[in-house]
């Protein structure tokens, strides 16, 4: 793991959209490493492109990354908790594909 603190002038992650619940590591991260512009300390290990919760997330609530729903939590996830398989599912729901329509 790649320790990085905040003062390093380098984005620890990217958020995709305002309205998400997660943003995404860009280098794997250690524990306890805070993310100032998300407000929020890392609660373990992160690697390389995997989320992060910026707030709580309540079990069975959407996970969102571009503003659009990726997954459901499985449990209660803490600010700054590790998002991956072992608290997300995917579940049947109504997709909105009306954010692309102006598309060509």
């Amino acid at each position: 793991m790649i320790e990085v603190g905040h003062n390093s002038g380098n984005k620890l992650v990217v958020r995709l959209h305002p309205a998400d619940n997660v943003v995404t590591s860009r280098l794997d991260m250690l524990a306890n490493i805070s993310i100032d512009d998300e407000q929020v300390s890392s609660k373990s290990e992160i690697p390389s492109g995997h989320k992060i919760a910026t707030r709580l997330i309540q079990s069975g609530e959407e996970i969102r990354k571009y503003d659009q729903v990726i997954g459901f939590a499985t449990a209660e996830i803490s600010p700054g908790e590790h998002v991956h398989v072992h608290n997300v599912e995917m579940r049947d729901f109504a997709r909105d594909y009306q954010f692309c329509e102006g598309v060509t």
